[in-house]
């Protein structure tokens, strides 16, 4: 009967250790394979020394035995709250302080505690299981999630437990003759009470483990949807952006077309004041017949300009040359220049100013 328990208890110890290795946000695990593996450990040693066939041996093992079951439930108490995230109070480092000081004493094997030690364990387990029974209503008062779970495997093996040692307090221990009526009695109590805390503990943790999966998938399809609805608007904003460009682009043209004309039209005007310009100025033909060596360099920056040369016969035939630079340049320029030869046309040839 032993060994199937060792090795199921075995089993949920490995597991939820493994679990927790690889998901160490949820402590619970940790504590629960603890749990587990004093369980497994217990119906081990009890398998051993029931087929030992050294008496001195068995006697051994079966007085370490008893360590274990404070042992035990103090790891039920830790799970309890590492699992409801309860803050660890002083009631329960009470509990912890009087576990090991009975381990300790009972190392030194003294007398009176050897004859007492039944009534201490069940002192020790009575202070332990009360306050697992307190933190586990407590729990479901403050409706922390899935508190009902571990409640009613917890209640479940308080009660029955408290059932079973009152029934071996009254008959000076637990008897099995056969499987009779009461027998069966006592191991349907016995299996239940060691299957109830891991059975609803794994329950918990299953359904914990399950609802992270579930979150963590619906999670992943709201990522998928957000970056296909992120990919969505990157191309609308991208087809907008192009629009925008094509329609700059337009713009752009049309603009640089209208400027170009523009430019066109202010070109062809100066280049027509250039004209008028030059026919202002002296002409070749009048400084061939009148300079015998000469040379003209006139090479406006903006095509037209306020420098000009001018000449003229006088009355006396002599002969008058004027490169003259007006003020301003460009277009404002050229216009003084021909108010300028304007002048020194009346001045000189009509007024005979010399």
């Amino acid at each position: 009967i032993c060994l199937p328990f060792f090795g199921f208890f075995i089993a949920l110890c490995t597991l939820h250790l493994l679990i927790f290795l690889f998901y160490r946000r949820q402590p619970a695990n940790f504590h629960y394979s603890i749990f587990a593996f004093i369980l497994a450990f217990a119906f081990g040693i009890s398998a051993i020394a029931q087929t030992s066939p050294f008496p001195d041996f068995t006697i051994k093992i079966n007085y370490y035995y008893l360590y274990f079951l404070p042992v035990l439930f103090l790891s039920l108490l830790t799970m309890i709250y590492t699992l409801f995230n309860f803050t660890y109070s002083l009631y329960f480092k009470i509990c912890v302080a009087l576990v090991l000081l009975f381990v300790v004493l009972n190392s030194f094997h003294i007398e009176f505690l050897l004859d007492t030690r039944p009534i201490w364990i069940s002192i020790l387990i009575t202070i332990i299981c009360f306050d697992c029974g307190y933190r586990v209503s407590r729990a479901v008062k403050q409706k922390k999630d899935g508190a009902w779970i571990i409640a009613s495997g917890v209640i479940r093996f308080l009660w029955l437990i408290g059932v079973f040692f009152v029934i071996a307090l009254i008959n000076n221990g637990v008897h099995i003759q056969g499987f009779d009526l009461t027998g069966l009695l006592f191991i349907t109590m016995a299996v239940l009470i060691i299957l109830s805390i891991p059975l609803s503990m794994s329950i918990y943790l299953a359904r914990d483990f399950a609802r992270t999966n579930k979150n963590l998938s619906i999670q992943l399809d709201q990522v998928q949807v957000l970056s296909q609805q992120a990919i969505e608007q990157e191309r609308e904003k991208q087809k907008i952006l192009n629009e925008q460009n094509v329609l700059l682009e337009h713009q752009v043209a049309e603009r640089t077309a209208e400027l170009s004309e523009k430019n066109k039209e202010m070109t062809d005007s100066i280049r027509y004041a250039q004209r008028i310009q030059k026919a202002l100025m002296s002409s070749k033909n009048l400084l061939d017949k009148n300079l015998p060596s000469y040379f003209v360099f006139f090479n406006p920056k903006d095509i037209v300009s306020g420098d000009f040369y001018w000449a003229s016969v006088l009355a006396n035939n002599h002969f008058a040359v004027v490169t003259a630079d007006s003020t301003g340049h460009g277009v404002p320029g050229a216009f003084m220049s021909l108010l300028n030869i304007s002048s020194l046309n009346e001045a000189i040839n009509e007024r005979r100013l010399t």
